[in-house]
């Protein structure tokens, strides 16, 4: 069983602080590159609605589909669909922002997915998108087109319409989506999963907003379940530390990990769903990409703030679109983008024997901050599990969402091998030790063939 250190290894013996905070937060690489992407601002000719209003009232449902419809048509190199509809009738769509690729059979051509505003009450998260997807849409800047040549990039403005009608976190249904990445009970999560099928990003950039400690500008976070790999685990943690937080920090604002407890000026603790398979983050490493978590404080940070509330609204926008910078800073280097297909690439071709052929443990729980216990560990994981006809009927659709292939028996069940690229998630569906299965199949332990 390997034990995953809390520093990537690579980068045990680099700066340990951040410097415009002060606050230790993890490790940083001595080496770190060029902080920002900086895409040449496009608001003046093509102000979003929010830039539009100066900042006084957030983009309405009604005037991003306006803004949206009036991008489309003034940019070749963007196409938009309806990827879902939501309980309540409104659309989930998909913005598709790419150039001419140089050879379309480029095995480092990368997908970046940006997904915004699962939760509703979250306005500044979408915000930031709306400016990014407009900038590299309509850019003629050298560097944007030759990062478009090699780079697919993909905006959900909007992953909860509802929600954001209703300026709730939750959806019409009540769920929160960031909390539903493992049971996609909501149409909301089910979407995503489809991206994950059809698109297999790369990397995931998940924007969100908080209020609680630390008040700090933008709080970020890697996946941390014990089941990504470890390719994909550190380049994500390279992402996070290496270039969005320098990304955000270049305009003088502060960051730090999400969920950390400080006493003293320093890290003591960090609690913060850290594995939770639930968590788009870390569903994200699953499914073979490196994911972030970006959150901007939402509280006033000074008083100049408290005396125009449109100050507020500009940092928390400015810092969700300066951390999207960084993001696209590490894809548009080719060295940083090879590893990470490399990475993407690794993750996807060894699901199917890392456990199927027993060559790696499966962890029920922990993080790579957190040990799991003894009874929250298979080191000898299973290499199939069997459905009776009843839980296949139970889990089958959820199954098909997640991109697990099954095959039928002849009792009306199912046999579902670890022996697919889907298997990260499989026992996190089917095992008893999971802690949220929707069912407990049979395991099976001693198959000849995977």
């Amino acid at each position: 069983m390997r034990v995953r250190a809390l520093a990537v290894p690579a980068l045990a013996t680099a700066l340990a602080a951040s410097v415009s905070t002060g606050v230790a937060y993890g490790v940083r690489s001595a080496d770190a590159p060029a902080p920002a992407f900086s895409v040449p601002s496009l608001a003046a000719q093509y102000p979003t609605p929010f830039e539009a209003n100066g900042a006084t009232n957030w983009t309405t449902l009604a005037e991003e589909q306006t803004f949206l419809s009036a991008l489309d048509a003034a940019s070749p190199r963007t196409s938009i669909s309806q990827v879902g509809t939501t309980k309540q009738g409104r659309p989930i769509q998909l913005v598709q922002i790419q150039g001419t690729p140089k050879n379309s059979s480029m095995k480092d051509h990368a997908t970046v997915l940006f997904t915004c505003l699962q939760h509703g009450n979250e306005p500044a998260a979408r915000e930031g998108c709306l400016v990014k997807l407009r900038d590299l849409a309509l850019a003629d800047d050298p560097a944007v087109v030759k990062m478009l040549q090699d780079v697919t990039v993909l905006f959900v403005p909007t992953v909860n319409p509802d929600g954001r009608a209703a300026n709730t976190r939750a959806n019409s249904d009540g769920i929160d989506i960031n909390r539903d990445h493992l049971e996609l009970e909501s149409i909301e999560a089910q979407t995503v999963a489809k991206l994950f099928r059809e698109r297999k990003p790369d990397i995931v950039h998940d924007t969100h907003e908080y209020s609680s400690a630390p008040r700090t500008d933008i709080t970020y976070m890697w996946p941390r379940n014990r089941n990504v790999h470890d390719a994909v685990h550190d380049l994500a943690y390279e992402l996070n530390v290496d270039w969005v937080a320098p990304s955000v920090e270049a305009g003088g604002f502060t960051t730090n990990q999400y969920g950390i407890t400080v006493k003293n000026g320093k890290q003591v603790a960090q609690s913060a769903g850290d594995g939770d398979e639930r968590i788009l983050r870390n569903a994200t490493g699953l499914h073979h990409a490196l994911g972030i978590l970006v959150e901007s404080y939402t509280a006033n940070q000074n008083a100049a703030e408290q005396a125009d509330p449109s100050l507020n609204r500009k940092r928390r926008v400015e810092t969700q679109a300066r951390a999207i910078d960084g993001t696209l800073a590490m894809v548009a280097k080719n060295r940083t983008r090879r590893d990470i297909t490399a990475a993407t690439d690794l993750s996807r071709a060894t699901a199917a024997t890392r456990w199927a052929s027993n060559i790696d443990a499966f962890a029920f729980a922990g993080a790579d901050n957190e040990l799991p216990a003894t009874n929250e560990i298979a080191l000898t994981p299973p290499c199939a599990y069997t459905l009776t006809a009843a839980q296949l009927a139970e889990v089958g659709a959820l199954l098909e969402r997640h991109g697990v292939a099954v095959t039928p028996l002849e009792n009306g069940g199912a046999r579902v091998s670890m022996g697919q690229e889907s298997a990260p998630v499989i026992p996190l569906l089917l095992d008893s030790r999971a802690l949220y299965s929707p069912v407990n199949a049979t395991a099976t332990t001693t198959c000849t063939t995977s």
